[in-house]
């Protein structure tokens, strides 16, 4: 008799990627590491070859070489560096039947995005190859490291590759290798610990250097007015403005106020936040030390609108602050300042001056933010010029104090929309009726440009009036053309004349300071004169002769005003800031969420610590904005806020973020529709919306934290997710699901191409990652016929029919948008949220594909986001793209996500922020990928062991066909019972689907069955069927669930090795089958509803085929149909048995009248055996129960309420004991037909019940109030 059990081998290796890095030799000041590459193939992909290397790195530049590299983390001391050098190689030369493909570019289709490949030929020109590159170096978590990449690929642009192979690489480390660090560790900092190839080393040398982080000071005083404005120019603050203040008792010389000035603060993660500075302020009477009704506070204040204001938001030039208008002040009073408060002094006048000027400079933009070309980005339009036939657009706009005809022109900007590059596009314009020439001196008229791009006017006119001034754009088309105009702005010359409102003028425009004189006119009595060089740079010019003198330089400007001119400001508000730096408490998470999602964060932050014991601080997001951006809107303000707490609070560090709510791109609501999801700001880069970069402290690579977003826009979203989660955790419905999972490959065809099989072939490898202990199957759409409609819905079905089935988490690779899966429709958001019907057994969704989470456009729901908002169906969490990802890195991302879900069992965010790091080259592609649901949850199969041993009746370490296996296991708990569930998996089936395309699913399972756990371990044996391939990758698995605990394990063994050479062993029987219809007490001919049960008893001596193999299924025939039906899967062997079990099937939609059945079964020698019966079915239109069976019964410890229902229909079920006192409670919805309930042997207190007999009463109540209850005596036995 041979025994064998699955051993677990420990390499001292790394596999990096593709490829193999040794460590030779190590020490704090060097390495030794060998380098090879893994087998790789090379294949012809339409009119290109590709080079097929799994899980290796592409740079994602489009029209270059698809080349894969790999990579690999040194870790380095503070102070530190690296130095490589190769200190031998191999490598060989492959000539290619044709170029190699390139990386495409992606556009967007009607449905779904397309790829496109054309060559860049310059990036097709031979070039030298550097075989070992070192990053920048970067820190993680106070780890610094360097990232080196290995290019083993040289490409001469053309048809020659030469290749490493293999590679020795020495590695000298320099800096304080002798520092030590006390650091307590944490969940994050040791995910990447495990990825440095020095990790033993780099553990030492963890290093977390406090940065100065600015923020407004709230606590230095107990008073604190928010005060707005909303244009530049000077304000006032008059005595009934601060009436909510303690006046009386106010020294109006104690009196500041501070701002951050509402710049823009961007994404540079150096950036530690603007500072919380003190203004100067003019207040009249203040001599006196009190603040009388006659007394007034004058200051200069503007907008957050402007170029120099929101620089750092793009590179193309913005005006409108694309997060808030208004300029933000803080008015205070004594408190703990230091220094005296700030006040607007009057300077002296120069005694000469340089020019003296009796106009200022004056620039006039009329733009407006209405219209968009692109759903992201943050460039508005004015206007579209929208058309077919040459069409004149007349704008208007008024100007005042013109001063003559010099120094005027006009500037605009308009382009194309997005599609059509090659068309050629003609204007002319004219301002005032005179035509603006594109060419003076030849008088040219038309402008002409060809594309998409932005194309620019600035030309010099001489013709605008006071009052209003006319701009004519002529649009020549004889065809579609449709144009976005962006702005026009007119530049001209402004006399310097007081008139009845205070006047904005600028100084000479000059780098160099220079001194001017102004020549002012009008009413200049009682005129006040402020110069403004920036926010905290004001002073008064005194007015005398009707002029100022003052030196200043181009960035000067200045005000002139009568006191009463001031403006008021648009919010004078009494606040009391929350001053989130008192904090001094330690905390893993952190959830920043908007006020009225106040009471879910707490109840969020309560479960955290019930369920996880994780302790974790709510943070609403607008006192983030008041103390670190002075109450300016800025997504980088939520960093500051994370930066501050993870640098200042006791380790260890936070190493997650929560954040509720959703937001879209369009924070000010220019389109006058966002505002209902406007609830949590989104973090905007010029393209790529990413929740990374609110966790990015050390390194604009990657995410440091753990981060989730509930995209909800309401109450009643936030709590359907809520309940999701407490149900998905405190809750959990138990079975085989939480060890499956789903895989589909989208086909070959998307627009022009016709040979994307690069999509089926990183399924395949990323399901191949998972745990070989998993369930997984997969779908090759390519293997699908379409519909007349080009749709796949045979892939679409078996999609959700797996999902409805219950699986851990669905896995897709193909082409996508915001609310659709493949053109092919595998899942369409408009059309497929009904075809969920997986309650309680909620899904993880993954896309690798475009813009599925494309979540912050206004007018639409994206589809990522649509299946987490379902009540208890769809998905407890999303995973995908917010823009267009590449599917090279993104196949990369999702490899490591899914080992570290399924192998190391991580919380979810923790997973997403390991796959983010382990591959620096991708993360431009990978900030890209959001996660939709809860940053800490679980989201893993069950707790595992791999102590099986399996018994054979021979000397050999196969099992062959016909012999039967004992099977001895346990579970990693010590003190486990139950029944567990065992299932056995036949080897792979392999085959090939196209070039370099070979897949595998799961072989068919051969035995379904289940054992007696006690303290933990169990056994069982099982009979191997003729039917099975053989092979080397058998798979066994055994399933508990611990109804106390609420958790779940499973015991396996891989790789069971199999041969279809049979042993030889009599088969002296055939099966038997026994025909039931609704219950055991069923005799042939008996009336049953047309909505019932079948139940069969089938056993032999030798074991059922399950296998499902072609000819030997087991088969239901109703009334002598030519086309039987396949109902092996609803076959069970009962519990300690590989010979009998039950088979259970729901019967639906019988006509009325006479039937006969006929099932067919086959032993594992595939010796079929047939059983008839007849019966009469009848309809049933009054809310019935039948059938209600209890399995097994007696019950010693646990088991199933089995029922029949002829309507759907709310059903409540007691256990009583035989006195009459309910027990025990469950309400569930039951379904129309067969329902089975689980019943975990205890009381409503969780006491397990006595031996002695019980009632257990079903009733049920319909839609129309309709109730009924049928009762069955349960016996408890131990």
């Amino acid at each position: 008799m041979k025994r064998f059990f699955l051993a677990v081998i420990l390499v001292f290796s790394l596999a990096f990627l593709n490829a193999k890095i040794t460590l030779i030799r190590s020490s704090e000041t060097e390495l030794l590491v060998e380098y090879t590459i893994e087998p790789f193939k090379i294949t012809a992909e339409g009119e290109f070859s590709r080079i097929i290397a799994e899980n290796m790195g592409h740079n994602s530049i489009p029209g270059t070489p698809s080349i894969p590299y790999t990579e690999f983390k040194v870790g380095i001391p503070p102070n530190g560096s690296i130095n490589c050098s190769v200190l031998n190689s191999n490598t060989t030369t492959i000539i290619l039947e044709s170029k190699l493909i390139p990386i495409p570019e992606i556009k967007s289709g009607e449905e779904v995005d397309y790829y496109l490949y054309n060559i860049s030929p310059e990036a097709y020109q031979p070039q030298r190859g550097e075989f070992i590159i070192q990053l920048p170096e970067t820190n993680f978590r106070g780890y610094h490291f360097v990232p080196v990449t290995l290019h083993p690929f040289v490409y001469d642009g053309n048809k020659n590759l030469v290749v490493t192979t293999k590679a020795t690489i020495k590695i000298n480390i320099s800096g304080q290798t002798n520092f030590r660090s006390l650091e307590e560790s944490d969940k994050g900092a040791d995910l990447l610990l495990a990825q440095l190839i020095n990790s033993q080393q780099a553990k030492n040398w963890r290093s977390n250097p406090r940065p100065v982080i600015n923020y407004a000071p709230f606590g230095l005083s107990n008073w604190w007015m928010r005060i707005e404005t909303n244009r530049p120019g000077i304000y006032r603050i008059n005595y009934s403005d601060l009436g909510s203040l303690p006046l009386n008792d106010i020294d109006p010389t104690t009196i500041r106020i501070f701002s951050t000035s509402g710049k823009v603060l961007g994404n540079n993660i150096n950036n530690n936040g603007a500072e919380f500075k003190e203004i100067p302020i003019y207040i009249s009477g203040e001599a006196d030390h009190s603040f009388n009704e006659q007394d007034y506070i004058l200051f200069y204040g503007s907008f957050r609108d402007g170029y120099e204001q929101n620089e750092e938001v793009q590179s193309d030039p913005l005006y409108y602050n694309p997060y808030s208008q208004n300029q933000v002040f803080w008015l205070t009073f004594g408190g703990s300042f230091s220094g005296n408060p700030l006040r607007i002094q009057t300077d002296s006048s120069p005694s000469t001056y340089d020019f003296s000027l009796t106009s200022t400079p004056v620039i006039k933009q009329i733009e407006t933010e209405t219209h968009r070309r692109e759903k992201y980005g943050f460039t508005w339009f004015s206007e579209t010029f929208f058309g077919n036939n040459t069409t004149d657009y007349i704008l208007t706009t008024e100007l005042s104090d013109v001063s003559g005809s010099n120094d005027q022109k006009i500037q605009l900007r308009l382009c194309q929309e997005s599609v059509g590059e090659g068309t050629v596009h003609k204007i002319q314009i004219s301002v005032n009726g005179m035509p603006v020439y594109n060419n003076q001196d030849l008088h040219t008229l038309d402008f002409t440009w060809t594309g998409t791009n932005y194309f620019y006017i600035d030309r010099p006119i001489s013709n605008l009036v006071n009052g209003i001034n006319t701009l004519k754009i002529r649009v020549f088309r004889n065809s579609k053309d449709n144009l976005y105009f962006d702005y026009y702005r007119f530049s001209y010359q402004q006399n310097l004349n007081k008139g009845n409102a205070q006047k904005q003028f600028f100084h000479k425009n000059s780098m160099l300071p220079t001194i001017c004189k102004f020549n002012l006119s009008g009413d200049l009595s009682n005129t006040l004169v402020f110069r403004i060089n920036n926010l905290y740079s004001v002073d008064l010019i005194p007015v005398a002769d009707n002029c100022i003198i003052a030196d200043g330089n181009s960035k000067t400007f200045y005000f002139m005003l009568k006191p009463g001119e001031a403006y008021r400001p648009s919010v004078i508000q009494l606040v009391q800031p929350n001053d989130l730096t008192y904090e001094s408490g330690q905390f893993d998470n952190i959830i920043v969420a908007p006020a009225e999602f106040l009471q879910q964060a707490q109840e969020l932050a309560n479960k955290y610590r019930e369920i996880y014991q994780i302790s974790s601080k709510v943070i609403l997001v607008d006192d983030i904005y008041n103390q670190f951006n002075g109450g300016h809107i800025d997504p980088a303000a939520i960093r500051l806020a994370l930066k501050y707490y993870y640098f200042n609070l006791p380790a260890p560090r936070i190493t997650s973020l929560t954040l509720l709510g959703i937001g879209t791109m369009d924070w000010r609501n220019f389109s006058g529709f966002s505002a209902p999801k406007n609830k949590l700001i989104v973090w905007q880069g010029s393209y790529i919306v990413s929740d990374d970069y609110f966790g990015m402290f050390n390194t604009s690579y990657y995410p440091e934290l753990a981060i989730g977003r509930y995209p909800v826009k309401n109450t009643n979203e936030l709590n359907i997710m809520l309940q999701n989660f407490t149900n998905y955790t405190l809750n959990p419905t138990p079975g085989w699901w939480r060890n499956s999972m789903v895989f589909i490959a989208d086909d070959l065809t998307n627009g022009d191409t016709n040979y994307e099989y690069v999509l089926t072939q990183f399924a395949e490898s990323n399901s191949n990652d998972v745990h070989p202990s998993n369930l997984v199957d997969k779908i090759f759409a390519m293997e699908y016929e379409y519909d007349e409609f080009q749709n796949k819905p045979k892939a679409r079905d078996d999609l959700f029919k797996a999902i409805n089935e219950g699986r851990l988490l669905m896995h897709y690779t193909g082409h996508g948008s915001y609310d659709k899966l493949g053109a092919e429709d595998y899942m369409n958001g408009a059309t497929d949220m009904g075809r969920f019907a997986n309650e309680g057994k909620l899904t993880f969704f993954i896309a690798a594909a475009c813009e599925v989470s494309q979540f912050d456009y206004w007018g639409f729901d994206c589809l990522a986001q649509k299946v987490v908002l379902l009540n208890n169906q769809g998905a407890i969490a999303s995973f995908s793209a917010t823009r267009k990802s590449f599917a090279d890195n993104s196949s990369i991302l999702l490899k490591y996500v899914l080992e570290s879900l399924s192998h190391n069992r991580n919380p979810l965010g923790y997973c997403i922020m390991e796959g983010k790091f382990r591959y620096t080259g991708g993360a431009t592609n990978n900030e890209m990928y959001i996660l939709f649901g809860d940053p800490v949850i679980r989201v893993v199969p069950p707790e595992r062991d791999s102590t099986m041993l399996v018994v054979t009746s021979t000397d050999e370490d196969i099992l062959h066909s016909r012999e039967t296996a004992v099977i001895y296991g346990s579970f990693a708990n010590s003190n486990l019972s139950g029944i567990t569930e065992i299932k056995t998996f036949d080897s792979k089936r392999a085959y090939s689907l196209g070039p370099a395309t070979n897949v595998t699913k799961m072989g068919n399972q051969f035995y379904r069955g289940s054992s007696e756990v006690s303290s933990s371990h169990y056994n069982s044996s099982f009979i191997v069927p003729d039917d099975i391939i053989g092979g080397s990758t058998g798979l066994i698995v055994a399933y508990l669930w611990d109804e106390t605990g609420k958790k779940d394990y499973s015991n396996y063994y891989y790789p069971l090795q199999l041969s279809d050479e049979a042993v030889d062993v009599a088969n002296p029987d055939v099966p038997q089958i026994n025909i039931y219809l609704g219950s055991k007490d069923f005799r042939p001919g008996d009336i049953v509803g047309t909505n019932t049960t079948l139940y069969a008893d089938i056993s032999d001596s030798n074991g059922i085929n399950i296998t499902g193999s072609s000819g030997h299924n087991i088969l239901l025939v109703i009334d002598n149909s030519l086309q039987p039906t396949a109902i092996t899967e609803y076959f069970n062997y009962d519990k300690n048995s590989c010979t009998t079990g039950t088979l259970i099937y729901p019967l639906k939609d019988l006509s009325e009248g006479m039937h006969t059945i006929q099932l067919i079964a086959f032993d594992n020698f595939n010796m079929p055996a047939v059983a008839t019966t007849t019966f009469v079915a009848k309809k049933s239109s009054e809310l019935a129960i039948e059938n209600l069976l209890i399995y097994p019964n007696p019950i010693s410890k646990d088991g199933y309420i089995t029922f029949m229902l002829s309507l759907d229909a709310e059903v409540n079920i007691g256990i009583y004991t035989i006195r009459g006192k309910r027990i025990a409670n469950n309400k569930i919805y039951g379904k129309q037909g067969f329902n089975k309930v689980y019943f975990n042997g205890r009381d409503d207190k969780g006491d397990t019940l006595a031996n002695n007999t019980y009632f257990v009463k079903v009733q049920a109540r319909s839609a129309n109030g309709k109730k009924v209850e049928k009762t069955e005596k349960m016996v408890i036995y131990k």
